[in-house]
């Protein structure tokens, strides 16, 4: 009989270094100046952070820089029981991007809290929808694209009706020319159609 044991051990040490050299390039991408441009901070979503700015010794000193309201709560509809924050913040270019329960889009000077810009994709808010939640935006970077060129910086949200929409991550303008003027509509074609 055959000992396989020693190609066994072989195979697991190569897969255990393919696995470290995986963890290092997803933290060697988040450089300290990079944000946090995706959710999870990377592709992987490690959440890790090569910043050491805050560390254990000061955590507990840390106190509250600015408060932003985003006027969710402020919405005149019955689905206000439903709604719910669940997104986590994006930072890309200088820029704080969020998205509210009803979809809006903003963009906030992570310094200051000031709000940018703002984007309303004009979701009917008469429909009953499952629940009220949006999960957040992504971020995309056209690296052909010149800087100070429109939708350089792209932000794609999904939102309840079932559209994705790409918005220039400067102005909050659609990117007109993704989809039909910068929206996809995800339920065409669908075997299941919104009422």
């Amino acid at each position: 009989m055959k000992n396989t044991k020693p190609c066994r051990s072989i195979r697991i040490l190569v897969l255990g270094f393919l696995f470290a050299g995986l963890i290092f390039e997803a933290r060697a991408q988040s450089k300290p100046d990079s944000g946090w441009p995706t959710y999870g901070n990377d592709p992987g979503g490690t959440r890790y952070s090569p910043a050491s700015q805050i560390n254990r010794a000061n955590v507990a000193q840390l106190k509250v820089a600015w408060t932003f309201r985003t006027g969710a709560l402020d919405q005149p509809t019955r689905m206000i029981r439903k709604a719910a924050f669940e997104a986590t913040p994006i930072l890309a270019d200088g820029k704080l991007f969020l998205s509210t329960p009803y979809d809006h889009v903003i963009a906030l000077d992570p310094q200051s809290g000031a709000k940018i810009w703002e984007f309303d994709p004009g979701v009917d808010l008469q429909h009953n929808y499952s629940e009220v939640a949006s999960r957040g935006v992504s971020a995309w970077r056209d690296s052909k694209a010149k800087i100070g060129q429109p939708c350089r910086l792209r932000i794609f949200l999904g939102t309840l009706d079932a559209r994705l929409i790409a918005l220039d991550g400067e102005t909050g303008k659609h990117c007109a020319d993704f989809g039909s003027n910068g929206e996809i509509d995800l339920s065409r074609d669908a075997a299941t159609q919104m009422e």
